[in-house]
């Protein structure tokens, strides 16, 4: 068929537009006419019927969805006639104005390649659901990479909330909107959720660690949920219990992260139980056999190794070399380091005199000790405690240099950390102070130091 010619008539024009049905539309607003001139009419709810005279009447009404339903149609007179699609096709002929065959292919190739795009999101749609189900934190990155060019991010923002309200009702039996399903599921970047009192902040909190754990895979450890009291945090705390039992996110308080901060439970090097230093070895004799051995013979990453080395004693080589001390012998400068302010003789370095003097006798005698091992003073306050010595694992002694005595506020920290360890029967406290090097010095305290682990069957 020539694509310049004109469609007149409604029987070319169905068989032009086949399926196409939202093409219908095009009729909207046309003159057409009847094969027939008499028209009978009879209305089914009042009691009118007849036969009219009318060929011409404008269609008004082209309804669609998902398919045709029917067509309306004005006559003259202002008598209104509803088609279903055959019947239109069968009954009505001539179309005024007439419609350019090309413009209806033009119009066949756009529906056509619409309803290609529509078929082709619906296969994402459905991969989409696939990768909400299966592996949600990806989500994002199949989105990007597959979907943006045929879905919206407002759709898909729209589809994932629909999957998270779904989730949490089917899953944790709790009904939640579409804006807090939004905020569970917002795990591609930072998010702030604000929103006033009673609105369901902390409900949407929890819900989203439980989404993040039982859905997302995302382990206990690696979730923090800060609150900003005890009373809230306990809360937050029970719920997730209630539905996750023993392997529950870390919930605190803000002052409780602070503390831990500045006061942390463990080392930020790992010491091994005891003090033992076996795997320290290993990795210290993996490290000699496999770079210096092996290396010593290149001149260029001898020196590199040695510059290296060095810089951990460079501080005490200056000051020995300041001192003129270079020609001690080895007893001699072996006191002279333990003069040094800072390091002990097992290279960790002390906060005060007291400390390194204890922690080099504990040291040379082979008392196994770890230096401020972490204690819980008050865990309900969530605030832990780091005595200066421990001796024992479960039980046994507690070395602490009062270095401050004197000062009302220490003195006062002091009488509390006496009445922790007296209410602790597993635990021996022994107190030292600043006073105790008065009389013949650091022989003197240590003698007392001796004595007084003697007295508890330590040394």
């Amino acid at each position: 068929m020539d694509s310049g010619l004109q469609i007149d008539n409604v029987q070319d024009f169905a068989r032009v537009i086949g399926n196409n049905d939202n093409l219908w539309e095009l009729l909207l607003n046309r003159e057409v006419s009847r094969f027939e001139e008499k028209i009978k009419y009879e209305h089914m709810i009042q009691d009118l019927k007849g036969v009219m005279n009318s060929t011409q009447g404008i269609v008004i009404e082209v309804n669609i969805f998902r398919q045709l339903k029917f067509i309306r149609v004005n006559y003259r007179g202002g008598f209104i006639f509803r088609y279903e699609k055959e019947q239109f096709i069968k009954k009505i002929h001539k179309i005024s104005p007439t419609i350019s065959l090309e413009k209806i292919r033009e119009l066949v190739k756009i529906d056509k390649e619409t309803e290609k795009r529509q078929a082709e999101k619906q296969i994402l749609l459905e991969n989409l659901k696939k990768h909400f189900e299966q592996d949600f934190p990806n989500t994002y990155n199949f989105y990007q990479a597959k979907c943006a060019e045929h879905i919206s991010f407002q759709n898909y923002q729209a589809e994932k909330s629909n999957f998270v309200q779904l989730w949490i009702q089917q899953h944790l039996n709790f009904n939640i909107d579409l804006e807090q399903a939004a905020a569970i599921g917002a795990i591609e970047n930072h998010a702030q959720v604000v929103a006033r009192a009673g609105s369901g902040k902390t409900s949407t909190l929890v819900n989203r660690a439980l989404f993040l754990q039982k859905h997302c895979g995302v382990a206990p450890n690696e979730i923090l949920l800060l609150a900003f009291n005890r009373k809230a945090a306990e809360e937050i705390r029970e719920r997730l219990t209630s539905k996750l039992e023993n392997s529950i996110p870390y919930v605190m308080t803000f002052h409780a992260l602070a503390y831990a901060l500045v006061y942390p439970e463990e080392s930020i090097l790992f010491d091994e139980p005891d003090g033992g230093q076996s795997k320290s070895r290993i990795v210290q004799d993996e490290l000699i056999s496999t770079y210096i051995h092996k290396k010593a013979l290149e001149p260029a990453f001898y020196e590199e190794i040695r510059a290296l080395m060095m810089a951990h004693f460079r501080e005490d080589w200056e000051r020995i070399v300041s001192s003129n001390n270079t020609s001690l012998k080895n007893d001699e400068m072996l006191r002279y380091l333990r003069s040094l302010p800072s390091e002990g003789l097992d290279g960790k370095h002390y906060k005060s005199f007291g400390e390194k003097v204890i922690a080099n006798f504990l040291f040379e005698h082979d008392i196994q000790y770890k230096y401020e091992r972490n204690f819980w003073w008050n865990e309900i306050n969530e605030i832990n405690y780091r005595p200066d010595f421990t001796i024992g694992d479960k039980k046994g002694i507690i070395i602490e240099y009062f270095g401050l005595e004197g000062d009302s506020e220490y003195d006062a920290m002091s009488n509390q950390k006496r009445d922790y360890w007296q209410n602790s029967p597993n635990w021996h406290l022994l107190e030292f102070f600043p006073r105790n090097f008065r009389i013949d010095g650091e022989k003197g305290f240590c003698a007392l130091l001796k004595q007084s682990l003697e007295d508890v069957n330590v040394y």
